[in-house]
């Protein structure tokens, strides 16, 4: 019984990972197959493709569970991108990436979820796949294996395209944070006092939207620590919005600074030295409250202080203390006035620091917002990376198996090698520009070595497809093409391994140790490598089955061509080869040395001689002749320069008889 047990578990890995569908015949398993194929009229090539896909089927299962079992943490919510926000600007509240961390954290459990939904259809199409309902419900299992893929596939890469997770953060909140920040910590530098500065500019000065609300949110505060309190900052921070950084940095600290130096330069120049301090600190205020003719002045002046004084280059530079105390009077004793001018300087060195620190609190605020936006863009990023990367690999080699396994089929055609060189070569410019992008946004040499072996492994289905270009139809051809493929199989080792190292590396020099706390990547890439192979298994089967479909009702569609037709398409192509083809010859078949034979009985009515093609193309109505696929190829001796071959006609059966049991119908 074990014995019998291990014979079939090989027989099921052979055939599903090692053959294809030509060649998948060992153990019983195949044996039920040819017998089901034979009681429905189906020849032995049916039973060995039925074979091969109901071997690989169990073989994406086996894959499946592992990589679900490997990754059983991610099937409940896991918080550890909380950690990593606590590392964020103390500033900026936790609350404002709430949302935003239990996305990420239903982010595993929802692809989980939904890879359970598809691994729930492929089981119902592996039942199908059996022997003994094989042929009964293969549309069913091949429309189960196509909606599973759409599933597993199409909604992650959809919801991520149309949806940037990094939305979920509270990005007002977070400006409004920034905003109290930066508004507190103006009102509470040392040097010039700005809530009493802010109170004493006229509410309707030129250029200050806001103002007046700015300025009762500082008379509520002016009874309460600001740093203990700070409702009232906020709330003029929530009515600005967006526009609150424009407001008071561009326009009411501006004005203020600039109002307060021209008050310290006019009105302070000449002011009693007992109320020097009160001028210098609080300027505004002292100006409003002074009874001198340029204190005066200087208040009727500051209804325009903002129009006028908005574009000043003067400075807080240009300062002169030395001139200030002369003008202050004689009869001062001299230790007084160098006490006093070093008071000066110092106050007047502090309101230089006062306005650079307020200008960089602003340039804090706006630095502030772009990093968290791209830290949050870095965190979904390498998120999306982790499932997107082996998703799209695996797509391009599933598919490119799909077209091996047609390939493997019928050896001698020469449209799979021209689609694989074809489509890896339109796909290149399109994953180089994405990579290029990627490398002068947030590159270096490791993410570089990474790129250039991506693109590698893309390449390399072409290479394989121009090996195989002019292999002939048969077992020896079928194994020539083995071979070009074990040669593609032994490249793609050392770049698997070169985007590994590389990418690890990458990793750990750009996000840090931090961010990989707890996320080894090779267990990443560990997983990502079973993700891989569970997902480019279904991909094959899907793939190959839409491959054989197409190819079948391709086939099926030309053999309903009227001689008309055909004459008109063999002209055209007689018309081109010598422009197109270097090589091209004209044939060498003579219209008398084509024989007729008896047309198929299952031959489409539109596919039954209708008539003879001349050389020229003419229809003679005396003779009869048939499709190109009757046409013997012992008696019909062409060489065509394209190196296509014949199509091969076997026992008379149409092309699409192969799945169909005999049927001459169209694969869906």
């Amino acid at each position: 019984m074990c014995l019998r047990a291990l014979h079939a578990i090989y027989a099921i890995l052979r055939n599903g990972l090692w053959d294809d569908p030509a060649e998948a015949v060992s153990g019983t398993i195949h044996t039920r197959f040819r017998k089901v194929a034979e009681s429905n009229g189906i020849q032995e090539d049916g039973a060995t493709y039925l074979t091969w896909r109901f071997s690989y089927l169990i073989c994406h299962v086996l894959f499946a569970v592992a990589w679900g079992a490997a990754s059983y943490t991610e099937w409940i919510p896991n918080r550890h991108y909380d950690e990593i926000i606590a590392q964020l600007p103390r500033e900026i509240g936790p609350k404002r990436f709430e949302t935003f961390v239990v996305m990420l954290s239903w982010w595993d459990p929802f692809l989980k979820y939904v890879w359970c939904t598809s691994f729930i259809m492929v089981l119902c199409a592996l039942v199908t796949a059996a022997p003994s309902l094989s042929v009964r419900y293969a549309r069913l299992s091949r429309w189960l294996v196509w909606s599973s893929w759409l599933l597993n596939f199409v909604l992650p890469f959809m919801v991520l395209m149309v949806y940037p997770l990094r939305e979920a953060i509270d990005w007002n909140g977070v400006r409004e944070d920034l905003c109290v920040v930066v508004v507190t910590r103006a009102l509470t530098s040392p040097g010039i006092d700005m809530s009493s500065a802010l109170s004493s500019l006229q509410p309707g000065a030129s250029g200050l939207s806001g103002l007046q609300s700015l300025q009762t949110a500082v008379q509520e505060q002016l009874s309460q620590d600001v740093r203990m309190n700070d409702v009232p900052v906020r709330t003029w921070c929530q009515e600005q919005g967006t526009d609150w950084q424009s407001i008071f940095c561009e326009r009411v600290m501006h004005c203020v600074l600039r109002a307060d130096q021209r008050c310290r330069e006019e009105v302070c120049f000449g002011a009693p030295v007992a109320d020097q301090t009160t001028c210098q600190t609080r300027c505004l205020e002292y100006a409003k409250s002074s009874t001198r003719a340029v204190a005066v002045s200087f208040t009727q002046s500051m209804e325009t202080e903002c129009e006028e004084f908005q574009d000043s280059q003067q400075s807080a530079s240009d300062f002169n203390a030395t001139s200030l105390l002369d003008s202050v009077g004689s009869g001062i004793p001299s230790e007084c006035t160098d006490l006093a001018l070093q008071q000066l300087q110092i106050f007047n060195t502090m309101a230089e620091q006062q306005s650079s620190r307020s200008q960089d609190q602003c340039s804090f605020a706006t630095l502030a917002v772009n990093n968290v936006d791209f830290i949050a863009g870095i965190f979904v990023g390498v998120e999306a990376g982790a499932l997107l990367i082996p998703s799209a690999l695996s797509v391009l080699g599933g598919l490119a198996e799909s077209l091996y396994n047609l390939k493997a089929l019928f050896p001698g055609h020469q449209e799979v090698p021209w689609v694989l060189i074809l489509t890896a070569f339109e796909s290149v410019p399109i994953y180089t520009a994405f990579l290029a992008v990627i490398q002068q946004l947030m590159g270096n040499v490791l993410l570089a070595v990474a790129c250039c072996s991506f693109i590698g492994w893309i390449l390399l289905p072409a290479l394989t497809g121009a090996l195989s270009l002019k292999i002939k139809p048969g077992t020896e051809g079928r194994w020539k093409f083995y071979r070009r493929v074990w040669i593609e199989y032994g490249m793609r080792g050392p770049l698997l391994i070169a985007i590994g190292v590389s990418m690890s590396a990458f990793m750990r020099d750009t996000l840090g140790n931090e961010f990989l706390q707890g996320r080894n990547p090779f267990n990443m890439l560990f997983f990502s490598a079973l993700n891989y192979f569970a997902r480019k298994t279904l991909t094959a089967v899907a793939g190959t089955d839409v491959m054989i479909s197409t190819f079948l009702q391709s086939r099926y569609w030309r053999s309903r061509f009227t001689v008309e037709e055909r004459a008109v398409n063999e002209d055209r192509m007689e018309a081109l080869s010598p422009i197109i083809l270097s090589m091209h010859t004209r044939p060498t078949v003579d219209a008398n040395e084509i024989k007729v034979t008896t047309s198929p009985d299952d031959a489409p009515p539109s596919a039954k001689p209708q008539g003879e093609v001349t050389p020229k193309g003419a229809i003679s109505e005396s003779r009869i002749v048939v499709s190109p696929h009757e046409v013997r190829t012992d008696e019909v001796a062409e060489e065509r320069s394209d190196g296509a071959d014949l199509p091969e006609q076997q026992h008379g059966t149409n092309p699409t008889s192969l799945l169909s049991g005999g049927a001459a119908q169209p694969l869906a």
